[in-house]
């Protein structure tokens, strides 16, 4: 997980002034992107849902570890917040984007005129 995290630190960096970058990878190819601001919008999301993902897999391993130094919790309590810490994570990975299209979106085309 900390590589992942360090390799979008690292991308946020370079992002930061707008512009289309090259970024090397290990076969030595060359990808260019553009870091616009629909780029920075895509990637404060990714942030966000990364996050929830680690929220998650925190809540997981409390869970398993208040199982092992309490050991009169019942064994489905454990089981009960891993589900519930993942099913949570899937659920906001599919609700997020699209809250994020219609919240930071162009208006629908039949909305009131004048109002853009």
């Amino acid at each position: 997980m900390i590589p992942i995290w360090l390799g979008f630190i690292g991308f946020s960096l370079k992002c930061r002034d707008g512009r289309c970058h090259k970024v090397s990878n290990p076969s030595g190819n060359g990808l260019i992107i553009c870091c616009g601001n629909a780029g920075l919008s895509v990637l404060r999301a990714n942030y966000i849902i990364a996050w929830a993902w680690t929220g998650a897999a925190l809540l997981m391993m409390i869970g398993n570890i208040a199982l092992i130094y309490v050991p009169s919790l019942p064994l489905w309590s454990s089981l009960l917040i891993a589900f519930a810490a993942r099913n949570s994570a899937v659920y906001f990975t599919k609700w997020y984007p699209e809250y994020r299209r219609v919240k930071y979106g162009p208006p629908p085309a039949n909305a009131l005129p004048g109002t853009n």
